[in-house]
Parts: structure tokens; C-alpha cells; sequence
């Protein structure tokens, strides 16, 4: 009888340990097709940079566009650092009108933008919600562009700034670890085209 009520058990500990391999399985099967798709927009982005005819727009749009696509982030931008202000070079998701403001409105060096923080700390600068940061004192950019969440990753080519590279989403939810390496990531690529 002991028997009978040990083998009408596991049928539920088969179900238990099949359903967490199973999970386990959905999710490396996940990463590896994350990391799949990291690689291949690694490799267009490589591609774009050894071009014969060198486009540096193109090569920045790529960059942008794919970091926007791969982390999530509904606004990507490079900036270019002239040693005092921070100029739009390239941005997916923005629209014209926040466009031209940027344009109009170099960023200066300062806690009051994500960019401005970098100048000053030459680090990774992430905020899971500007609205709740009280440094944060772009806010005629912020409305404009609707961002909550930013992630600022700094250009630097022989320990020099010379830009820096942006994330940002329309709701407060920070970026993970493997989104900040992979920013991290296309920010190298876009000092070597910056160069």
C-alpha cells in the first residue's frame, strides 16, 4: 500500500520537474536568441563602419536605431562633445519639432542633463525616472520628447570626451545590466566612427 500511494506521488513531481525544465529551457532559449540578435546588429553595424565610401550619418543612424530596437528604448541619440556643449548628431524616435529644439540648444556641462552629468563625471549616468530626479532640470527637453527613463553612456577616445550616447523611454522603467553593457557596447562603436 506504501508503494501504490509513493507511485500515485510522482506522477506530480514528474509535472513539477518537467515544468521547471521547461521554463528553464524558454528562457536560455531567450537569451541565446537575444544574444543572436545582438550579434547580427553588431555585425551591420561593423559592416557600416568598413565601408569604402564612409557615411558617417548612415553609420550613426545604425547605431541608434538598432541600440533603440535592442534595449527596448523608444529614443536613441549621439551627441557630439565640443568641449563645452553636446551636439545632436544622430537620434531615432525623435520628432522633428524636439529635433530643432536640440539643435537650437546645445547641452551644457551640468547635473541638470544626462549629458551634462557624463561631462562632469565621465561615467555611465542612469535615471530611472527624471521627474523624481531632483538635478534633473531639463524639462522643456523632457516635455518635448515625453522621456522618463535615461541612460547616458560616455563617448571617450584616448581618455578625451568627445561624446556621448543616449537612451531613453517614455515610462520610468530602468534598463538592465545586459541593456547598460550592450549601450556600452555601441558607444565604443561610435567613437571609432566619431574618429
Amino acid at each position: 500500500m506504501a508503494k501504490d500511494s509513493a507511485a500515485a506521488a510522482d506522477p506530480g513531481a514528474d509535472r513539477d520537474v518537467r515544468g521547471q525544465l521547461e521554463r528553464l529551457l524558454a528562457e536560455r532559449s531567450q537569451e541565446l536568441g537575444e544574444a543572436l540578435r545582438q550579434q547580427a546588429a553588431t555585425a551591420d553595424v561593423l559592416r557600416a563602419l568598413s565601408r569604402p565610401r564612409f557615411d558617417l550619418k548612415a553609420v550613426l543612424s545604425v547605431l541608434v536605431e538598432t541600440a533603440a530596437r535592442l534595449c527596448d528604448a523608444d529614443q536613441s541619440l549621439v551627441f557630439r562633445f565640443d568641449g563645452s556643449r553636446f551636439h545632436l548628431a544622430a537620434d531615432h524616435g525623435y520628432a522633428e519639432d524636439l529635433r530643432r529644439f536640440l539643435e537650437a540648444h546645445p547641452l551644457a556641462i551640468g547635473r541638470g542633463t544626462t549629458m551634462g552629468r557624463i561631462a562632469l563625471e565621465r561615467t555611465t549616468i542612469h535615471i530611472a525616472d527624471v521627474l523624481a530626479d531632483p538635478d534633473y532640470t531639463f524639462l522643456e527637453g523632457q516635455k518635448r520628447g515625453g522621456w522618463r527613463a535615461v541612460l547616458g553612456v560616455p563617448l571617450i577616445r584616448d581618455g578625451r570626451l568627445i561624446g556621448g550616447f543616449s537612451l531613453n523611454r517614455t515610462e520610468p522603467r530602468p534598463f538592465t545590466e545586459r541593456q547598460i553593457a550592450l549601450v556600452t557596447t555601441f558607444a565604443d562603436q561610435a567613437v571609432i566612427a566619431l574618429e
